[in-house]
């Protein structure tokens, strides 16, 4: 990550560490099981976006308007209070917060995105070693 320009990290929508799977993971389950229940999952996530926001129109295209509608109150008042006490928390970051937890709640089949959403976006979008990264540049 150090490698990387702060300007493109800010570009990406989520950023996460993945661990090493173990050989004994690897025996658990065919993997070409866990890719079709995966592929379940994006495929049901991508049809509720079509339904709401039109084919071929997914959440990462969304404004910020389009993105309140289909946030509960509660959702968007926890949101918006994590953006005021924090100072690294853009508005950009906001929308890219919020596109990621209506992404959740869709993986989810909710119609609300709801707080918990959030709170898991939250941990996608605000990695903090890319905080880190960025700020002793």
């Amino acid at each position: 990550l150090s490698k990387l320009s702060g300007p493109f990290l800010d570009r990406c929508d989520i950023i996460t560490r993945i661990h090493a799977t173990s050989s004994d993971d690897l025996k658990s389950e065919p993997l070409k099981h866990q890719s079709e229940r995966f592929y379940c999952y994006v495929l049901r996530a991508s049809i509720a976006q079509f339904k709401r926001n039109g084919v071929g129109i997914y959440n990462s295209s969304l404004q910020l308007d389009k993105l309140k509608e289909c946030t509960a109150p509660r959702a968007l008042d926890h949101v918006y209070k994590y953006k005021d006490t924090s100072s690294r928390f853009s508005s950009r970051k906001l929308v890219r917060c919020l596109r990621v937890a209506r992404t959740i709640a869709d993986l989810k089949s909710k119609e609300k995105t709801q707080q918990r959403d959030i709170v898991q976006a939250l941990d996608f979008v605000n990695f903090s070693i890319v905080d880190t990264y960025v700020s002793d540049r």
